[in-house]
């Protein structure tokens, strides 16, 4: 057989760990049908199956939709309103009143009818994983249909219409003082990091790519946070390890979650980053090891076989999409020949600058 992907964790804690998946057939179909991700859900649920993996963990089944007396936790009633309007009307983009386009239907959240149920749907997953391991009854919690980071209050962004991530955390804060938010997407976690941005108690780490006229056009490394929630906000910065590590130090959360968007990976089809998924896995491993609970959102069967412990082939096994992982069916991914651009120098003084203010956050929480 093929090379495994070793997990690399210490066998104890690997056999300690007590992993979650909010999973149903009903929350993996209905999130198969929202526009840019489409099937997505399906295809890694599945390769979640054919490897087995389902067997080393506990299946969160009983999943019912955010009401909206929660959903008003955070998005507006006027948003809520408006989505649902255009959740019903089955209208085409060019179709929509101008009070609609005001909340973001349109470019890349266009309508889409059952878009309210569906996304209420993840957000309920969201919040049952989060419940879960506010509980103790789990160390990690995962939910793979959800992650939608750019939603913002009164705005769908980013094919993001409900900010489920934004209620995962709000349940977490329930039960701990200090929660640690990492976003790994390419794009930066903006609807994430606006929600907190005053917020002392929430800590929110973004590593993401910044260019003039790249969406969302935020995240500058100079955007740390405002009023109690100075210094509680890291952007752009360079180095997972180091950064996290300080951020550990500095902040000591109660818990972490992660939003793992695969579009950082090399093979991605923004080709921007340049990751492999071995040093994906290694930015997942540091929060394993840190013992804290864990929630963490998006497409990966590689993360649940790290989670629960499990060597992976990587030889794709034979299931029912098994065809579209050609043309090598390898569970893999090649870095790009790309010329590494970054200076080295600004590089250290983003991370030198990133480290400086959570040692100023920790001065702030004493």
């Amino acid at each position: 057989r093929g090379t495994q992907f070793q997990a690399a964790v210490p066998a104890s804690a690997v056999r300690d760990r007590r992993v979650a998946l909010a999973y149903s057939r009903q929350l993996v179909e209905l999130s198969a049908q929202l526009p840019k991700v489409r099937g997505r859900s399906v295809l890694v649920h599945s390769l979640i199956h054919a490897y087995k993996l389902l067997d080393r963990l506990t299946v969160l089944s009983d999943l019912k939709p955010l009401p909206e007396s929660a959903l008003l936790g955070f998005h507006s009633e006027a948003y809520l309103s408006a989505l649902k309007r255009v959740s019903s009307a089955g209208l085409e983009a060019d179709e929509l009143d101008s009070d609609l386009l005001e909340f973001g239907f349109a470019y890349d959240c266009p309508p889409v009818r059952g878009a309210f149920d569906i996304a209420s749907l993840v957000a309920g997953a969201t919040v049952a994983a989060a419940e879960a391991l506010s509980a103790g009854q789990f160390d990690v919690a995962i939910n793979w249909t959800g992650g939608w980071h750019h939603a913002k209050r009164d705005e769908a962004s980013g094919f993001c219409y409900i900010n489920d991530i934004v209620y995962g955390v709000l349940e977490l804060k329930k039960r701990y003082d200090r929660v640690m938010y990492i976003d790994l997407d390419l794009h930066h976690g903006d609807g994430v990091e606006e929600a907190f941005y005053y917020s002392a108690g929430i800590l929110t780490v973004s590593f993401h790519y910044r260019a003039d006229g790249f969406f969302p056009g935020s995240g500058d490394s100079d955007d740390i946070g405002a009023g109690p929630g100075r210094f509680a906000s890291v952007n752009f910065a360079a180095s997972f390890a180091a950064v996290i590590d300080a951020a550990f130090e500095a902040f000591d959360p109660g818990a972490v979650v992660c939003q793992c968007g695969a579009d950082a990976l090399a093979t991605d089809e923004f080709k921007i980053f340049n990751l492999t998924l071995t040093g994906y896995l290694d930015c997942v491993k540091l929060l394993l090891q840190s013992r804290r609970p864990l929630l963490l959102w998006a497409l990966w069967t590689a993360i649940t076989a790290l989670a629960v412990g499990v060597d992976l082939d990587k030889d794709i096994p034979e299931h029912s999409f098994f065809s579209q992982y050609g043309p090598d069916f390898c569970l893999d991914v090649t870095p790009s020949l790309k010329r590494n651009l970054n200076d080295s120098t600004e590089l250290r003084l983003l991370v030198e600058s990133a480290v400086e203010n959570l040692k100023r956050l920790a001065e702030a929480l004493q």
